[in-house]
């Protein structure tokens, strides 16, 4: 913006930022009689006016951009971890593919049990929720893990269960309910199918009566 030295006998024009020009409190140096004066003074009390409402209106906040669209991911299932060594632990399940292992600050997964068990792998298997259409569907995988994974399945007969090791590579479908042994942990299986929340889920495992563990 151009401004004049208000001294009568210098007038000397020159161009000033705007932010100093708007500056209530600022002094500028007049290049040619030396003499310091307030460049805000020098505007008209319409110019004052309208630079005091714009410095009274709320900043937008930057940090969230406008019409920003937040999208919470819900829940497809859940892992329940309940045997009689430990305390239970009910952990979500979200569509995609989750690693499973026992807690560790050097080598950490997506669902880390908080468990004391040696034969626990820190990464030990994956479980994949892929839907399609209305349904969700679960694929249940060892990761390599040192002690190997094993699902309750249903022999010939279709009365009896037993654990059934899972071989390299193998990859399985799972229902709701279905039991998991990962080294000396049993983790019960609950589908969106037959419960809505976590807590409910933990509720109905605990009313369960789960086979005791055998280091297979």
């Amino acid at each position: 913006m151009i401004t004049r030295c208000p001294n009568s006998s210098c007038k000397t024009k020159m161009s000033l930022n705007n932010k100093i020009i708007e500056n209530p409190k600022a002094n500028v140096k007049c290049p040619s009689c030396n003499e310091f004066f307030k460049p805000f003074e020098l505007l008209t009390d319409e110019q004052k006016k309208e630079i005091e409402e714009r410095a009274n209106q709320p900043k937008e906040n930057t940090d969230s951009p406008k019409n920003e669209i937040k999208f919470e991911r819900k829940p497809v299932g859940w892992l329940v971890v309940h045997d009689e060594k430990t305390h239970s632990q009910t952990y979500d399940l979200y569509e995609g593919l989750q690693v499973v292992g026992k807690k560790s600050q050097t080598l950490q997964c997506d669902i880390m049990i908080e468990i004391e068990d040696p034969y626990l792998s820190r990464n030990h298997f994956t479980i994949e929720a892929r839907k399609s259409g209305n349904r969700v569907h679960y694929l249940l995988k060892d990761k390599q893990s040192a002690n190997g994974t094993f699902v309750e399945t249903k022999v010939m007969n279709g009365f009896t269960k037993q654990l059934r090791r899972l071989r390299d590579g193998e990859e399985i479908y799972i229902e709701d309910g279905a039991i998991i042994q990962a080294g000396d942990t049993k983790i019960i299986f609950k589908s969106q199918d037959s419960v809505n929340n976590k807590a409910k889920a933990s509720e109905l495992v605990k009313q369960q009566e789960i086979p005791k563990t055998v280091i297979l």
